[in-house]
């Protein structure tokens, strides 16, 4: 899962935001990493951990809301097949306005 979010500031300069769960972690068994910053490929980045896929779930819900409210827009997101399907629709929902 990959989504990414994007807003500009007062002078039009990018600001980005992305979340995904691709990389795995030595230290529990689900993980969530976040980048942002004012270029895609570098910037700060932080990794969540979690027990359960719940958690990473309600995490992953707290973010995309959050952004939003901010308001960030969805440049790109990729589930795999039959992910969060709840979280397709919000995203989905959110790139329509």
């Amino acid at each position: 899962m990959l989504v990414t979010f994007y807003r500009t500031d007062e002078d039009s300069e990018p600001y980005f935001y992305a979340v995904h769960d691709r990389q795995g972690n030595l230290f529990a068994p689900y993980s969530l990493t976040v980048t942002w910053g004012t270029e895609l490929s570098a910037g700060r980045e932080k990794v969540f951990t979690f027990s359960t896929r719940g958690e990473l779930d309600a995490k992953l819900r707290e973010i995309i809301d959050q952004r939003l409210r901010d308001g960030y827009r969805v440049l790109y997101s990729y589930f795999r097949r039959g992910e969060h399907r709840k979280l397709r629709a919000r995203i989905r929902r959110a790139s329509a306005s």
